[in-house]
């Protein structure tokens, strides 16, 4: 179970078997960004989703899914369908604003997500909630 769990938290490792056609997807399974599992292009949307996730953590104490970490299936079916409960369903003390934030960086279009620069600031933004 100890090396499950290192291995499921280490974020930027190669997942073996990823997938039927021998790819093999960068990421770990409970942070790797939707379009990374579909192959599409990397445009760096995909580390704003693995922030979304590390930060829905911190706020919460838990992943945003009720998954095992070593459930490589169902944890990819949840990173491309889907959605991630509100922050505050899990956290009470948290504002409407920080679920908004963090919905963002969730998002599983790509296109929809903010870029790395548009994240900082409305991550900063929650510092001065």
């Amino acid at each position: 179970a100890t090396e499950v769990n290192a291995r499921a938290h280490r974020i930027a490792t190669m997942l073996e078997d990823a997938d039927d056609s021998g790819t093999a997807i960068l990421g770990s399974a409970p942070y790797v960004a939707p379009e990374r599992l579909r192959n599409e292009p990397y445009d760096g949307r995909a580390d704003v989703y693995a922030s979304g996730i590390m930060l829905y953590r911190m706020l919460t104490g838990r992943f945003p899914f009720d998954l095992a970490l070593d459930d490589f299936d169902n944890l990819a079916l949840w990173h491309l369908h889907a959605p991630a409960p509100a922050a505050s369903w899990r956290n009470p003390t948290l504002s409407a604003g920080v679920d908004k934030v963090v919905r963002r960086l969730l998002e599983k279009d790509p296109r929809k997500r903010p870029d790395a620069s548009e994240a900082e600031a409305l991550v900063e933004g929650l510092v001065w909630e």
